[in-house]
């Protein structure tokens, strides 16, 4: 690796985006088609069209990243299993270029290239992102039956990948979801028999607190104090010792949800996608 080239990953591992882009750039520019290097060139390609999606010159970031999947097309890349990972990243990139772009369809089929390439090398935490942002296309859409469809497919694949608590961020994905489009109580009735296997088979009790939470929040929601209190104090009773709460004070007479007082910040659960860009594996 030159020196030119690695101060452009320092650049980009130092979320230096415009310099980083100018090094990569000048980097493609220079490689050697001819290189037998193969995954140092894909590698070059993919991190200039993480750099140009995150400066916004989606048009550049979609270029590089096509000629970073073209380039391992059919044979080109031969039994290289890092040359198919930087594909799988390169269709995922691609994905999210194409959701910025609002061309929903193309995104589909890029997550969903995205996720065979991902799992054609093992690479399971990776591909199931692929999966939840695919489910993330329909929930966009507001297309309800396929979004929780799509959750469902991501959860059993986690499931099935030891990729528990991404697995759980999932399932909560649904449970919100489902709450929130319904402003009477049947929803939160029909979840708690699943809540109660859940817990049966030994689920995480830090995912059935972020449940109940759910549960408190949408009964505060439509209404149910009652029902709210009851459900927070069982979040707060069955704990873990170390959980952290954001502090309410719950309101007068007229008001339907609790207003906060003061705020204690928690680390989010594992298995919200985010979309700054591909991630080896």
């Amino acid at each position: 690796m030159s020196d030119a080239e690695t101060r452009a990953y320092e650049a980009l591992q130092a979320r230096q985006y415009a310099r980083a882009y100018d090094g990569f750039q000048a980097a493609v520019a220079a490689a050697d088609p001819a290189d037998a290097d193969v995954e140092s060139r894909l590698s070059l390609l993919s991190c200039l069209a993480q750099c140009a999606t995150m400066l916004g010159r989606l048009a550049e970031a979609r270029d590089a990243y096509q000629r970073c999947i073209t380039a391992c097309d059919g044979d080109a890349c031969g039994p290289r299993a890092a040359a198919w990972s930087i594909q799988g990243d390169a269709l995922h990139g691609l994905a999210i270029v194409c959701l910025q772009q609002g061309a929903f369809d193309e995104a589909r089929a890029r997550f969903e290239a995205a996720f065979c390439a991902r799992e054609r090398v093992e690479c399971w935490d990776q591909a199931a992102q692929s999966l939840a942002l695919l489910a993330d296309i329909e929930r966009r859409a507001d297309a309800r039956p396929a979004f929780l469809a799509a959750v469902d497919r991501t959860v059993r694949f986690a499931r099935d990948h030891g990729l528990a608590r991404f697995a759980d961020g999932q399932q909560l994905r649904r449970y919100d979801a489902m709450l929130q489009w319904d402003p009477t109580s049947r929803t939160a009735e029909a979840i708690q028999p699943e809540v109660a296997r859940l817990r049966a088979t030994g689920a995480d009790p830090a995912f059935l607190v972020d449940v109940a939470l759910l549960l408190a929040n949408h009964q505060a929601r439509i209404g149910d104090e009652r029902g709210a209190r009851a459900t927070y104090g069982e979040a707060r009773d069955s704990a873990p010792p170390d959980r952290q709460w954001t502090v309410h004070a719950w309101p007068s007479r007229g008001r339907s949800t609790p207003r906060t007082r003061s705020k204690i910040s928690r680390a989010p659960r594992a298995g919200s996608p985010r979309s700054a860009g591909p991630t080896r594996c």
